[in-house]
């Protein structure tokens, strides 16, 4: 799977317990169940980043 369009954003400050959603879009490069992995989430306020590997399976019909 390959990230498609707009690869980095910002979204706006979240206080605890706040949610924010974000639609992303994906290019399948071969068939069968992939995985989407990769993300990572910079908090700008600490200066830490949080990794997100398999966030969820696909699975892509020829």
């Amino acid at each position: 799977m390959q990230f498609c369009g707009k690869v980095a954003r910002s979204l706006q400050e979240l206080r605890c317990g706040e949610s924010a959603s974000l639609s992303l879009e994906l290019l399948p490069l071969v068939p069968g169940l992939q995985s989407v992995s990769g993300m990572v989430l910079t908090d700008t306020l600490l200066n830490r980043s949080y990794e997100f590997d398999e966030l969820t399976q696909v699975l892509v019909h020829p």
